[in-house]
């Protein structure tokens, strides 16, 4: 029988990855089935194939194209202009802003991430911490050569840092009924720089 070619559509590809993201998000990897995605896409499994190969592959490229706009976007924060508390209070800003935008990546991927080693293909999920400790690392350590911020353990600081937005992207996410912007986190993070700065104000 003559196999079909199917011509290459890149809103194809994005509508099945975006289908996927939904039902990972709402059912898990394992319990969402080949067929839901593709009729959530509008399209056959043939062209899942196609394009991904399998679910599986379907999964490996959504991580990896996640993980290198993510990488993207931090770096693009790195290059911003200002003082080392300018440029980790709108990295901090940005990253609690990527959250907001895509609470069901986010979602998924954190069920993965904690969830059993079967309920999803391997996939190195501490790329995306590493990358923004880092980041906020390498930040402070230009503030403390600066005199900016005082000396100190640098990882510790930027675990502080973190821990800021870990918990702003914590009430959006579990405490829908409390407002929590990022003007908010800003104003935990000012707090958090008073104790960094190497001669208060």
């Amino acid at each position: 029988m003559e196999q079909h070619a199917i011509p290459s559509d890149p809103s194809v590809r994005e509508r099945l990855l975006r289908a996927a993201v939904r039902l990972f998000a709402r059912k898990g990897y394992a319990a969402t089935k080949v067929r839901e995605i593709v009729d959530a896409a509008g399209v056959t499994k043939l062209v899942l194939y196609y394009y991904f190969g399998s679910k599986d592959g379907l999964f490996q490229v959504l991580m990896g194209e996640l993980l290198a706009n993510f990488n993207a976007r931090v770096d693009a924060c790195l290059q911003v202009n200002g003082t080392a508390r300018d440029r980790i209070g709108h990295l901090c800003g940005e990253l609690f802003d990527i959250f907001i935008a895509h609470q069901d990546i986010a979602r998924f991927m954190h069920a993965v991430y904690t969830g059993p080693d079967q309920s999803a293909p391997p996939f190195n999920y501490d790329q995306f911490h590493q990358k923004i400790e880092a980041a906020v690392r390498a930040l402070i350590e230009e503030g403390i050569d600066a005199g900016e911020f005082r000396s100190g353990d640098s990882t510790a600081m930027g675990l502080a840092v973190m821990g800021v937005n870990s918990m702003g992207i914590a009430i959006r996410s579990c405490h829908r009924e409390r407002q929590f912007d990022r003007a908010d986190l800003q104003r935990v993070l000012d707090l958090v720089f008073e104790g960094l700065l190497a001669q208060k104000p």
